[in-house]
């Protein structure tokens, strides 16, 4: 029905320019120079799993959520209406891990800030990403982001029924417990810490000497609260916007575990798009991945601001290297699990990257 009326538009619009001529922006080009005049109206299903709403500040919308209007405004004007998106915050559409699965049937059209973590699940390419201290800096991450590699593991996901089309949010996750502060390898030793269920990540901090634990994410406020749990990772804003700090009051910013996104389309979504429309979405997205870096930037200096004000302790790590080389058996394990050609690609980050 959709594309009936579509059909129907674009006829009434083309008998409209045949009898006056010129309607009004019928004419506007794209970026890439093309009228989008005429072109079959595609509405994209785009998902992210946040709210709308900033975690600390009412002035402004999670970067999540700025970053994809922006998004739906650029391919708006650019396509002359011919690309419409609607956005879907909150996991209106389905958890991530159900998002991937919709998008590779074609029945969700768009995650514009998937975890590369949960994307590797099927595109296992993406496994790349998934090791400690892989980035030092989000600079680090958004260099690597405009190399060949970078595009290598892009185009890695069309063996998987979706197109990848940027990286973003290079963050990190921090460990926050209610016991100690934790400045070097040894103070780790003994805490029970949530982590991501990878088997990767339950290694990295079993190699620290912490007791690893999987738990539903919606549990752990309350896991906190009563001890079953010592302490969780995960990055500054999230850590804020759960009120982590109330139950644990000791972060310790050692960097280890490195977080990054993945903008992602359905391939049968992406096939529905002329040229000119595939183009106007990647450039588009180009220019969201900037929006959500630099928002993301600025919560995140902001998070740590409020944590110490409300009364987390902030610990530095004696000396980083230590936690580096703490990693060497994480790596000497699963990455020769990966083929020699992600194998390198891992190599390749670690070389581009900078002493901590």
């Amino acid at each position: 029905m959709k594309k009936i009326v579509a059909m129907l538009l674009a006829l009434t619009l083309i008998l409209t320019l045949t009898a006056c001529g010129q309607s009004k922006g019928s004419t506007t080009p794209s970026k890439s120079g093309e009228s989008a005049a005429g072109e079959e109206t595609i509405v994209i299903k785009l998902h992210h799993a946040q709210g709308t709403a900033h975690p600390f500040d009412d002035t402004k919308q999670h970067p999540y959520q700025v970053a994809a209007e922006h998004l739906k405004q650029y391919c708006d004007e650019k396509s002359n209406g011919s690309i419409q998106i609607e956005i879907y915050p909150a996991n209106a559409l389905g958890e991530d891990e159900e998002v991937l699965e919709l998008m590779q049937e074609g029945i969700v059209d768009m995650s514009l800030v998937m975890p590369t973590s949960k994307a590797a699940a099927v595109v296992p390419e993406l496994n790349a990403f998934n090791f400690p201290f892989l980035f030092v800096s989000a600079e680090h991450g958004e260099a690597f982001a405009e190399t060949e590699d970078a595009q290598y593991l892009l185009d890695a996901c069309q063996n998987h029924d979706l197109v990848g089309l940027g990286f973003s949010t290079f963050l990190f996750r921090y460990p926050l417990n209610s016991v100690r502060d934790c400045k070097t390898v040894a103070d780790f030793k003994g805490l029970q810490l949530r982590t991501m269920d990878s088997p990767v990540a339950l290694a990295a901090f079993a190699e620290l000497g912490a007791n690893t634990v999987s738990m539903s994410f919606g549990e752990l406020y309350t896991a906190l609260q009563l001890g079953t749990i010592d302490g969780v990772e995960n990055d500054l804003l999230t850590l804020l916007s759960q009120n982590y700090h109330e139950v644990a009051s000791h972060l310790s910013l050692v960097p280890i575990w490195p977080f990054a996104s993945i903008t992602l389309v359905s391939q049968q979504t992406w096939d529905k798009l002329s040229d000119n429309q595939k183009q106007i979405l990647q450039d588009g997205v180009n220019e969201a991945i900037d929006v959500v870096n630099s928002e993301y930037a600025d919560s995140i200096n902001g998070a740590l601001d409020i944590l110490k004000e409300k009364g987390v302790v902030v610990s530095e790590p004696e000396s980083m290297q230590e936690f580096v080389d703490a990693m060497q058996p994480v790596y000497d394990k699963y990455l020769p699990e990966l083929d020699p050609h992600l194998q390198e690609i891992v190599n390749n980050i670690k070389a581009m990257g900078t002493d901590y």
